[in-house]
């Protein structure tokens, strides 16, 4: 197996894709501190890693690199943060935050856009109004995310965090009915998603998430057809993951779908399994829960 140097691939995928060090840097790292990456001067930490090659639209696997517990454990909250995002779970949610803040001893931008945009989705939930979060969520977008405008982005930009902001500036302009632009957007989404084939866990799973709001749109714009395929897609990608969260909210939609196509005994079904998989969710969480405080 052929080796290379970290500071080579950065550097090799920077010039393939066509970027400055300035734009490839921007909210991730120092400019100086990627040029001293691709000179080989020092590693960076997986964070740091990760992101300048999501920027570029590159798998991060391509380097092992040797990182402590402690930053490992940052990356699996990270994760944590954003499926109670997209799953509505206020109290799981505040439990990753606090985790979260006692692990972000660097604060950098990244970190602390995690951090804000946790807070941002909690306040978003208290106040139930979506126009006055809009702005929230443009300014913590701007922690990392050089240019706001949907004409000529490039799809291949995008960290997971800013995949997540994204998804919920476009749920907050849901109450305008502006479905053609958001649909748009989510498309977008969903091609840098599928981009490097899927490889990563939280593409995966913001894949289905986005799946969920093409199909939610697309019901409410009548086009039951492809509010369907949706959703067997973002169903057919849990089955793959053997995860099963959203799954629920999936069911439910592809049986209004189904309905309004005249599947009426499929849809009867959809229903009843998403009762099923949404008590087994709850018994699930209910059964850790008991054995963390046996533990304990």
């Amino acid at each position: 197996m052929k080796c290379y140097e970290i500071g080579t691939v950065v550097r090799s995928a920077r010039i393939r894709h066509g970027m400055t060090q300035e734009e490839l840097a921007f909210g991730i790292c120092a400019v100086s501190t990627l040029s001293k990456i691709e000179r080989g001067i020092c590693n960076p930490k997986i964070g740091t890693f990760e992101a300048l090659m999501e920027r570029m639209g590159e798998l991060p696997g391509r380097c092992i690199l040797l990182v402590g517990a402690q930053e490992l454990q940052r990356q699996r909250i990270q994760e944590e943060i954003a499926l109670a995002i997209r799953l509505g779970d206020r109290m799981h949610l505040v439990q990753q935050l606090e985790l979260y803040r006692k692990l972000s001893g660097d604060n950098n931008r990244q970190e602390q856009q995690w951090l804000s945009l946790g807070e941002a989705v909690l306040h978003w939930w208290s106040i139930g109004e979506a126009s006055d979060i809009e702005l929230l969520l443009q300014r913590v977008l701007r922690m990392t995310a050089m240019d706001l405008t949907d004409g000529e982005e490039q799809v291949s930009s995008y960290t997971a965090c800013e995949v997540l902001i994204r998804q919920l500036l476009i749920a907050c302009r849901g109450t305008l009915r502006e479905f053609d632009g958001d649909i748009l957007q989510l498309r977008r989404l969903l091609e840098y998603l599928k981009a490097a084939d899927l490889n990563l866990r939280w593409k995966k799973l913001a894949y289905i998430s986005v799946c969920y709001q093409l199909a939610d749109l697309s019901f409410m714009m009548e086009e039951y057809p492809g509010s369907v395929r949706y959703c067997r897609d973002a169903l057919d990608l849990c089955m793959q993951l053997g995860e099963f969260q959203f799954a629920p909210m999936l069911l439910s939609l592809l049986a209004s779908g189904m309905t309004k196509r005249g599947d009426t005994k499929r849809a009867g079904e959809a229903k009843a399994y998403a009762c099923i998989i949404d008590k087994m969710l709850a018994e699930k969480s209910s059964l850790l829960k008991f054995i963390d405080n046996i533990l304990q």
